[in-house]
């Protein structure tokens, strides 16, 4: 759990007098594990642990900024004279600043992040779970040929903030998780699928499901086909949709509004979506992967609607956007390190659900194609256009509920049309593993139609 830092109270008075100017300090310690099996037997196991003390100072004005790894009086020092000197080369920026503590925003929740039962258990146990989901896999049928990656990963995350405006708190997050990639094969075909769970609590793990639902995805995409060139109606499977959402989830952050990279800019109050479509953050989410009670400037956390029954009803802030905005900031500070210059993203982002399920969107279409699985997202998207062109394999349904797999086709398309273009939302929620501080989830969608372009 967090220690007491006294030491960076310390440390905070003696940034405060040597820079005559406002100072802000940000511990970030993390710890990984990470397993890997392979054939029955560990193939790697990796344990990763860091430290880092990142600071602020700003005067009138000029931010300059540092960091150390050593805890150390004597680093922490040379840190806060590293600051003060790259402040004074530093141009001039009026909404440069740090953010103040403000009583109006209220009293954070207290949320359960931390089950310490993940580290509790013996690293043989985490290693038989490994084993169980690559054996879980290869028994399940004689069609699963290999079973070339199955891990168990950890990773704990412990944030402490201290500024010279008053701004202080800290918190610790953890969780477990489960991946794993299976190959089946019927004559001269070969297909794989790859899934991974997450949890916050270690009981939650499931390894002989999750074998069991990959295996039975991929020998259920064997004996795919060519699909003809068309435009469809289509269901984007849950595992798409937030991949989706996760490459454009920039459009929403007011830097980059500000900087005229998003074609959100200037839209606010107008209808960017189907009525029926609420999109929203909220880093208060009981059991949300990304929960925190504050952002990494210490602003504390909300529920925020970005798009709220279609219309646009919000943007990402942190502290420096809203200053030139002239609104609060909506707790979206976030750093990669305590390296990294303090940037904006989003905690748990997700689109509300519906209530149909994904068979009811299946008969909702009444023929189209089902969408599972694409690829090339960091290059066949450009996320200022909202343009894309992705790889993807899937099946083709009608009205019977018949469905046979499909591969080898492109599905190309705008996301900010396709926000307009959605018939149905699904209630089958889920989020993806949490990278850095940002976890996204998505139902599945029934989209009126979409170009598809196969033989």
């Amino acid at each position: 759990m967090v220690e007491k830092a006294d030491w960076m109270a310390e440390a905070l008075d003696l940034g405060r007098q040597r820079s005559q100017g406002e100072v802000e300090l940000y511990l970030l310690r993390e710890r990984s594990l990470h397993i890997k099996v392979f054939e029955g037997k560990v193939d790697s196991l990796d344990v990763a642990e860091y430290q880092g003390l990142g600071l602020r100072v700003i005067r009138e004005g000029r931010c300059g900024t540092s960091y150390t790894e050593r805890l150390e009086r004597e680093a922490i020092e040379e840190a806060i004279r590293g600051a003060i000197e790259n402040s004074t080369i530093s141009p001039a920026d009026p909404f440069q600043g740090l953010e103040g503590a403000d009583p109006s925003l209220g009293q954070i929740p207290p949320l359960e992040l931390l089950d310490e039962e993940i580290a509790q258990q013996g690293e043989q146990k985490k290693i038989d779970l490994a084993l169980a989901l690559e054996q879980t896999a290869r028994d399940f049928d004689p069609k699963i040929v290999n079973v070339p990656y199955a891990s168990y990963y950890e990773a704990f995350r412990e944030v402490r903030l201290m500024n010279s405006r008053g701004r202080e708190g800290a918190y610790a997050r953890g969780g477990a998780g489960l991946a794993i990639e299976t190959m089946a094969q019927a004559g001269d075909q070969v297909k794989s699928c790859y899934q991974s769970q997450y949890a916050l609590h270690f009981g939650d793990l499931d390894a002989k499901e999750l074998a069991r639902k990959t295996a039975e995805e991929g020998i259920r995409r064997l004996g795919a086909s060519e699909l003809d060139s068309a435009s469809y109606p289509v269901v984007l499977l849950n595992e798409v949709t937030r991949g989706l959402l996760a490459t454009f989830s920039s459009s929403f952050s007011a830097r980059n509004v500000q900087k005229g990279l998003s074609l959100l800019a200037g839209r606010m109050g107008e209808a960017v979506a189907r009525p029926e479509l609420t999109l929203r953050d909220d880093a208060l989410l009981p059991g949300g992967y990304a929960s925190r009670p504050f952002d990494d400037e210490g602003t504390p956390s909300r529920q925020l609607d970005l798009i709220r029954q279609g219309t646009l009803s919000g943007y990402l802030y942190n502290g420096y956007a809203a200053r030139k905005d002239g609104v609060v900031s909506t707790g979206h500070a976030a750093r990669g390190s305590v390296k990294s210059a303090v940037e904006i993203a989003p905690s748990n982002l997700y689109l509300v659900p519906g209530e149909k399920s994904l068979e009811e969107l299946l008969s909702a279409a009444g023929s189209g194609v089902l969408i599972v699985d694409v690829e090339g997202l960091h290059s066949g998207a450009n996320p200022i256009s909202g343009d894309f062109s992705l790889g993807a394999q899937g099946y083709r349904f009608d009205a019977g509920g018949t469905k046979r797999p499909v591969h080898n086709f492109t599905v190309a398309g705008n996301f900010y049309q396709l926000l307009k273009e959605i018939v149905e939302i699904g209630r089958d929620l889920e989020f993806s593993p949490p990278m850095g501080g940002t976890a996204v989830g998505c139902p599945s969608l029934l989209v009126s139609r979409m170009a598809l372009s196969g033989k």
